[in-house]
């Protein structure tokens, strides 16, 4: 079982568009615990942020421009079999 300790240092990285859902979800992983989290609002970026950061875990808006969501979804399934 793992530690709660260990959880909290898990990476988050944030996928969203809107500064402002950015702000509202680091306040409350922050205010949780959670210490590892990383932002980004351009969708574009988000491969190259996925495999330099290594997130446990990722937030993702689906309704962002340039890139969508589900494109996104997959480019990530597609960087994280490679990173294997």
């Amino acid at each position: 079982m793992m530690a709660k300790r260990e959880v909290a240092d898990g990476r988050i990285l944030i996928i969203d568009d809107e500064s402002g859902n950015i702000a509202i979800l680091e306040r409350v992983l922050k205010g949780s615990g959670f210490n590892n989290i990383k932002s980004i609002s351009n969708s574009r970026l988000a491969v190259t942020t996925y495999d330099e950061y290594r997130p446990d875990l990722v937030l993702l808006d689906l309704n962002i421009p340039h890139v969508n969501g589900s494109e996104v979804i997959d480019q990530l399934k597609k960087a994280q079999n490679r990173n294997r």
